[in-house]
């Protein structure tokens, strides 16, 4: 059984990488191996988010470990795992040529991952008009931007976004886009934080 963004294993992985703590991060992905997972696209981004937070002895040789890992099974045209992994390269080695530079539509896929990324991260941080400019600015976005923009403006109970939701339920629709539970979760949100504040 292939763990999905929200398995245990991977959120379990995630936090342990998003709390510096990157020997837990790999022993657990290491644990749900031997639990007869099969690999997870998002928690071995989440292993890989990791690695540059091992000691420097140790980083390289798992990044290589994890790369090798990633083409046994078949992840590394997966986008999420590839630009965890572009990201690494880039942190362990920055004066050598990008590894993975040799697929023109996965780094299409991977720029979109990591814009999702940076617009998580610049919402968790309260930078709501940081947010939304690169939002604006993102030549691509997916249901993941979509999500992740909604929901962060309705936990930043932003002033002024019902307009933005009802545009998001609009556009949406207009290019054939259905909106997911997610999506429409964070929409309510978004409205009932707005109808409150108002």
């Amino acid at each position: 059984m292939r763990g999905g963004f929200n398995s245990p294993w991977t959120l379990a992985i995630r936090a342990a990488a998003d709390h510096g703590r990157p020997r837990r991060a790999v022993a657990l992905y290491l644990s749900s191996l031997r639990a007869s997972q099969l690999p997870c696209p998002f928690a071995l981004a989440a292993v890989l988010k990791s690695v540059p937070r091992l000691p420097s002895h140790a980083a390289l040789p798992a990044a290589a470990c994890l790369h090798a890992h990633l083409l046994r099974v078949g992840l590394l045209s997966h986008p999420y795992p590839h630009a965890a992994l572009s990201h690494v390269y880039s942190r362990l080695l920055p004066e050598a040529p990008d590894l993975l530079d040799d697929a023109p539509a996965l780094r299409r896929e991977s720029l979109l991952v990591s814009s999702n990324s940076l617009l998580a991260s610049r919402l968790r941080a309260g930078d709501v008009l940081a947010a939304r400019a690169l939002f604006d600015a993102m030549p691509a976005r997916d249901v993941v931007s979509w999500n992740t923009m909604v929901a962060g403006l309705a936990k930043a109970g932003h002033l002024g976004d019902l307009r933005f939701g009802l545009w998001v339920e609009s556009f949406m629709g207009s290019v054939g886009v259905e909106l997911d539970d997610h999506l429409r979760t964070a929409l309510i949100d978004l409205y009932t934080k707005e109808w409150a504040d108002g």
